[in-house]
C-alpha cells in the first residue's frame, strides 16, 4: 500500500513503486533504497512526467533563476533526502529558499533551451 504521505507527491506511484529518487525510511537514520540508489541517482532513470520530463522531483533540488532577495534564490522540486517523516517536498511545485553561496550533493541545476527553430522550407 502507498505512503499517503506520499500519494499526491508523484513519487511513488499507485502500488508504492517509487517514480522518483527520494529517502526511503526514517530520515536521517537509514535511507531502504527501495528505489534501487541510496544518495543521488544518475538523470533519466525514473520514468517521465506526463509531460515527457525526467527528474522534476526527488533526486536533487535545482536551482533556479528566482531571487528572494539579495542573498537567496529559489530552489525546487525536492531532492533524495526528502522523506515522508522529514520534508516530503519531492514535487515540482515545491520551493524553497537557499543561500546563494550553498552548495551540496542534493542540490543542482538543469539547463533548459527553446527548441531549434527548423530550417527554411521544412516542416516540423
Amino acid at each position: 500500500m502507498p505512503d499517503p504521505a506520499n500519494r499526491f507527491s508523484g513519487a511513488v506511484d499507485d502500488k508504492g513503486i517509487p517514480r522518483a529518487n527520494h529517502w526511503q525510511g526514517v530520515f536521517p537514520v537509514r535511507d531502504e533504497g527501495k528505489d534501487g540508489f541510496s544518495g543521488t541517482a544518475p538523470a533519466g532513470c525514473f520514468p517521465a512526467d506526463r509531460n515527457g520530463v525526467h527528474d522534476l522531483i526527488g533526486n536533487v533540488w535545482e536551482w533556479t533563476d528566482s531571487p528572494v532577495d539579495d542573498g537567496h534564490m529559489i530552489i525546487k522540486g525536492g531532492s533524495w533526502l526528502c522523506a515522508a517523516n522529514f520534508c516530503a517536498r519531492y514535487r515540482p511545485a515545491a520551493r524553497q529558499p537557499q543561500e546563494n553561496d550553498f552548495s551540496s550533493n542534493h542540490i543542482g541545476f538543469r539547463i533548459i533551451r527553446d527548441a531549434a527553430a527548423p530550417a527554411p522550407g521544412t516542416a516540423r
